[in-house]
């Protein structure tokens, strides 16, 4: 047997196991997000607009997967973070802000899709950001249940990237919309939150996706491609104001 075939028959038993696994745990929900996002822009087109407008000049992408991203950014100064491939550095995302002494304009988190790693990247990639400066999550945005397992089960998976990005909505220095583009970005300021979201249980990884799709729009504070654009733009009447 041909060693291509092979992987996609293992890779295709690994996610019918792991399907089943989650609806005998009762992990499966038949809701679905109507969201039906557009093939033009992308999350290359909104961070090089983001350079543009700003005038940033330094860039950090955590998780940089054969460069497909990482590669079409503009800034001056790009530094990329991946075990596997792809950037400048063969790291973790981890063991990298263990020993960076740089700071960033601009920081895009595309690595592992779990809400406990997305989590720290966050927090980590806070503490590394310039003023003025513009934080932005890939894949907030999981339209099915089974596209935000924390294991892959299909072609497109999300994670739980979506609980992080509830959770930093709940913070008092960090302002954030999700734009629904692309799988839905997240995008972060550091700065007062505009629009902060209460939630009375503070176990985020506990949520699960029928409370997501039930209201997802006040969750994630969903915006559309310009108004995430200015709210995200230095100097912008737009960027303060809270988006409707």
């Amino acid at each position: 047997m041909q060693p291509q075939l092979m992987q996609r028959l293992v890779t295709g038993c690994q996610w019918a196991h792991g399907r089943l696994w989650n609806y005998l745990a009762g992990n499966y929900s038949r809701a679905e997000i109507p969201v039906v996002f557009p093939e033009k822009p992308d999350r290359k087109d909104f961070l090089n607009e983001l350079i543009s407008r700003n005038g940033y000049r330094t860039y950090l992408e955590i998780g940089c997967w054969n460069d497909d991203c990482f590669s079409k950014i503009a800034a001056p100064h790009k530094v990329g973070v991946d075990p596997r491939s792809g950037g400048t550095l063969r790291l973790t995302s981890d063991d990298f802000f263990a020993r960076n002494a740089e700071r960033f304009d601009l920081i895009f988190i595309d690595g592992l899709h779990l809400y406990e790693q997305v989590q720290k990247d966050i927090l980590h990639s806070l503490d590394v950001l310039e003023d003025g400066g513009t934080i932005v999550l890939h894949d907030c945005v999981p339209t099915r249940c089974i596209e935000q397992y924390d294991t892959q089960v299909t072609r497109i998976w999300n994670g739980d990237v979506w609980k992080a990005m509830v959770e930093a909505r709940t913070w008092e220095g960090v302002d954030a919309v999700t734009c629904l583009i692309d799988f839905g970005l997240g995008v972060l300021r550091k700065r007062a939150n505009g629009d902060p979201l209460h939630l009375p249980n503070g176990n985020f990884k506990s949520l699960r996706f029928d409370f997501l799709a039930a209201d997802y729009r006040r969750l994630l504070r969903a915006v559309g491609f310009d108004t995430a654009l200015a709210f995200a733009t230095n100097g912008s009447r737009d960027g303060t104001r809270r988006p409707q």
